[in-house]
């Protein structure tokens, strides 16, 4: 039987934020960020909701296909992660590797996956919209259905559909598979980016300071210095913050392939981690009640910088338009 309960933060990554990573469930402390509660539960029971992976209309394909395939992308990256973790850097095939998993994991979380569709949706319309400018597309449609239609009805039928789109009449509701689908969207193709044109930066906390994790662990601060739910990898002046694990935080900037382990200070840690607090959709967590108060503490205390560091509200970009019309490309 498919497995019902779904983590969206992998527990390979959780465990590493426990005090016992080795043991076979460890506990793990973490904060409801809305309320302040502080619980103790287990990395099972932590970032994981039911059936969130479930295909809907399953066709042809396995009912655990999405499940499956996380697995296969989570298992390459434990592999870098436990050598950046021990201070080594990566070659190239776990670079890519690890690439694949940092983009999945940026598009998988509640947040990332509701960032992502309204992109979805926009990149179908204009699709169709574009398919709708050929007088043909409509007897193809019509076909498909079964209907027979005078060429007469067909182009009554292309010109109303295209009118109501343009007018936004008509829009699309992406639904649960185009959302799950949606997570490996451009994985294959930005990996390579991400691997290749991408400087990786290993920072090391100082004895006494730990780095948390947080349901969204993928931090993305665009070029206009402004933090997004979702962003993209290949404008120059970004940079991406993962922790990975509560020494060693990995941050990733536009820059030649190179490697560099660096020890930062406490205050560093302190900054990362409330970088961390304020991307979260709604927890963070950490291996021990010190150092996730701790957190929440040094949030109460900078209530202002807070604000500056929380991702900025979606901004949808509409493409524009070639000279004939068709789309040409659209980005969040």
């Amino acid at each position: 039987m498919p497995a019902k309960r779904h983590h969206y933060v992998p527990r390979f990554l959780l465990r590493r934020f426990s005090s016992d990573p080795l043991a076979e469930n460890p506990l793990v402390w973490w904060l409801d960020t809305r309320s302040g509660r502080l619980y103790k539960s287990t990395v099972e029971s932590v970032a994981v909701i039911r059936h969130y992976y479930r295909l809907e209309e399953l066709g042809n394909f396995s009912r655990t296909l999405v499940e499956d395939a996380l697995a296969v992308v989570e298992g390459w990256a434990a592999k870098a992660v436990r050598k950046l973790a021990e201070g080594e850097g990566l070659n190239p095939r776990d670079r890519v590797n690890m690439a694949t998993f940092l983009q999945v994991q940026q598009h998988r979380t509640p947040v990332g996956r509701a960032s992502r569709a309204p992109l979805m949706v926009r990149m179908a319309l204009d699709e169709t919209e574009a398919k709708l400018q050929d007088p043909k597309f409509a007897g193809q449609v019509h076909e498909i259905l079964g209907e027979s239609k005078t060429p007469e009805e067909l182009e009554e039928w292309r010109l109303t559909f295209l009118a109501q789109l343009q007018s936004g009449q008509l829009t699309l509701d992406p639904g649960q598979d185009a959302e799950v689908s949606g997570i490996f969207i451009d994985a294959d193709r930005m990996a390579p980016i991400i691997a290749e044109r991408m400087t990786w930066v290993s920072l090391r906390a100082p004895h006494g300071s730990a780095f948390i994790c947080s349901d969204h662990p993928v931090r993305f601060q665009g070029d206009d210095g402004r933090v997004a739910l979702v962003g993209d990898w290949t404008t120059s002046g970004t940079k991406v913050t993962v922790p990975i694990d509560q020494r060693i935080c990995l941050r990733l900037m536009p820059g030649p392939p190179g490697w560099e382990l660096r020890t930062v200070d406490a205050a560093t840690v302190e900054e990362i981690n409330l970088g961390t607090y304020a991307s979260a959709q709604g927890a963070i967590y950490g291996p021990t009640q010190q150092v996730v108060q701790g957190v929440r503490a040094n949030v109460k205390r900078n209530p202002t910088l807070l604000a500056g560091l929380r991702p900025r509200p979606l901004k949808l970009v509409i493409p524009n338009r070639s000279a004939a019309g068709q789309p040409t490309s659209a980005r969040l």
